[in-house]
């Protein structure tokens, strides 16, 4: 469970940081805080909280990334259903394309899991297309990795190891991950 006395300090910084980018970070390391110690349903209040003042606020960016966040969790959490409702209201929205990986390798396997292989396949593709099109390794990885497991469980095997060697290419690239 960890150690919970430091999170009265994360609530009280949200006083004290008012509006605009700082908010949505502050919003942000609470939602990971939570999650860090396990409560996955305070990490999701917090971080629809965050992304809600954040599009209140103006920084679309930081509403964008928080709505990212909100996504991962509920995948975590094994709300399904809602995850699945999120990453298609994301997939194309103004101010997400530089986390639309993301939304798209959670439908994906979701898809997947659902059986629904042809849809799952062309989204694991679609996500590793917009990682390329962020051109941050951290994207990148995630979406040749989700790619190269749906491919080797496909049995296409010469595929998927294409997708691996551009994980190595893109960890070789970067400076940090």
């Amino acid at each position: 469970d960890g150690d919970r006395s430091g999170m009265e300090l994360f609530d009280r910084a949200l006083a004290l940081v008012g509006h605009g980018r700082v908010a949505a970070r502050a919003y942000t390391n609470l939602g990971v805080a939570w999650a860090a110690l396990g409560d996955l349903g305070r990490a999701i209040e917090v971080s629809v909280e965050g992304a809600a003042r954040a599009a209140q606020d103006g920084d679309l960016q930081g509403a964008a990334f928080l709505r990212g966040n909100v996504l991962g969790l509920r995948f975590d959490a094994g709300d399904w259903e809602e995850a699945l409702q999120e990453a298609s209201s994301l997939i194309g929205s103004p101010g997400f394309n530089r986390q639309e990986y993301l939304a798209l390798t959670v439908r994906a396997t979701i898809l997947e899991s659902r059986g629904d292989l042809a849809a799952a396949g062309g989204d694991f593709e679609l996500a590793l297309e917009s990682a390329r099109e962020s051109a941050e390794a951290a994207a990148v990885l995630p979406a040749a990795v989700g790619l190269a497991g749906f491919l080797r469980r496909r049995g296409r095997s010469n595929e998927a190891a294409a997708a691996l060697e551009e994980v190595v290419a893109a960890l070789d690239a970067a400076e940090s991950v």
